[in-house]
């Protein structure tokens, strides 16, 4: 009984389908329906089977070494340590003869309690409101002086580049908001203002913490016109006054660009009002943990080289030797997807297949679904 082979899609039995197994977890014995364990050619001992769907849209339970067949439908395993410990019950399977210590180390485990481990938004900083937003208001008040605390911890990681789970997002009536800019923001004129006006019809209760100046520039308090600015000298709910007239007229409902330190601009509307003081709490997406043995053979060797999406590696993400190999995979403190390698058994001829192949049939190296 070897300690490892070349093949991660042994076959599965005798009209190429993969059949179906129920283990069970108190007596290491697996049952099969439509199996061909034992026969010349499928599963012996020694092997590994490797239970459910590795792939998106499915449920992988995990590897067991195969001690004992007693038929072409049952099987005894070695232990249950490399599965996650859930009911395993008419599961697809697939048949390997991949590293048999593998499947007694708990870091390549499908337990959760070893491996898996599920990325989350986690609270990356805290700060403190410098004024009142109320729902349906896409703008916050925070101090926001170039160079702070708050500044340095987020302004690297925001705008369109950086929505969905990646970059800096505001925690919000359980909501994760991102953010667009900061140092300014949008609001819709409340009403219009005419050429020779002094005023503009967005105020604090739409730019929570604005403060005024006296100077025409982009900051530290501005409404700004294109390449116009206008200081604002004056602040009120729904208005803000300025140190001199419109050039150009306003219609109700028209975007209004405001500029100032303390506004940090959201890409959505908060759905529950922030007090002045209130701590703005903001959030990553991070950790997560999935480790796993491929067979990579010389065609997946060649696909991992290829590979991008914010590794370090200058030879693809997935970039590896042939072989048994060991694949971590994880989100770190920054929000980038990373993985590590490590080859168990460099050897060539490893044969493999595409996750769904007849249910399941040897995970492809690179993973798709990664």
């Amino acid at each position: 009984m070897a300690l490892w082979g070349n093949n991660d899609n042994v076959s599965y039995r005798y009209d190429g389908l993969s059949g179906t197994v129920t283990v069970d977890y108190d007596t290491l014995e697996v049952q099969g329906t439509g199996t061909t364990f034992g026969s010349p050619g499928f599963a012996k001992t020694g092997d590994v089977i490797r239970i459910g769907f590795r792939g998106t849209g499915g449920t992988y339970f995990g590897d067991a070494a195969i001690v004992g067949i007693a038929s072409t439908t049952s099987i005894t395993i070695a232990s249950t340590d490399g599965l996650s410990g859930a009911a395993i019950a008419a599961t697809s399977y697939w048949i390997s003869e991949l590293p048999q210590y593998t499947t007694l180390n708990p870091a390549y485990s499908e337990d959760s309690t070893f491996n898996q481990e599920t990325s989350s938004f986690q609270t990356y900083f805290t700060g403190a409101s410098e004024g009142y937003t109320g729902t349906a208001c896409s703008n916050i008040g925070i101090l926001g002086t170039y160079q702070n605390d708050y500044y340095n911890h987020v302004a690297g990681r925001i705008g369109p580049d950086y929505q969905g789970n990646n970059g800096v997002k505001l925690s919000n009536d359980g909501n994760q908001i991102g953010i667009q800019a900061i140092g300014y923001g949008y609001a819709n004129a409340g009403a219009g203002s005419g050429v020779g006006s002094d005023r503009v019809y967005v105020g604090l209760d739409d730019f929570p913490g604005l403060t005024t100046t006296s100077a025409d520039t982009p900051v530290p308090s501005s409404y700004q016109d294109g390449g116009n600015f206008y200081a604002i000298t004056s602040i009120g709910q729904t208005y803000i006054g300025l140190g001199q007239v419109l050039a150009d007229a306003i219609t109700i409902g028209d975007p209004i660009k405001v500029n100032n330190d303390n506004i940090t601009w959201l890409s959505g509307d908060v759905t529950a009002g922030i007090d002045t003081g209130d701590s703005l709490v903001f959030q990553t997406y991070r950790g997560g943990h999935d480790r796993y043995v491929y067979g990579v053979s010389g065609a997946g060797v060649t696909a991992g080289l290829s590979t991008t999406g914010g590794g370090t590696s200058s030879d693809g993400i997935y970039g590896t030797s042939a072989g048994w190999v060991g694949v971590t995979t994880y989100v770190d403190t920054d929000g980038n997807y990373r993985v590590k390698k490590e080859v168990l058994v460099a050897m060539s001829g490893i044969t493999t297949g595409p996750a769904g192949l007849a249910g399941t049939a040897g995970a492809a190296y690179p993973p798709t679904y990664a």
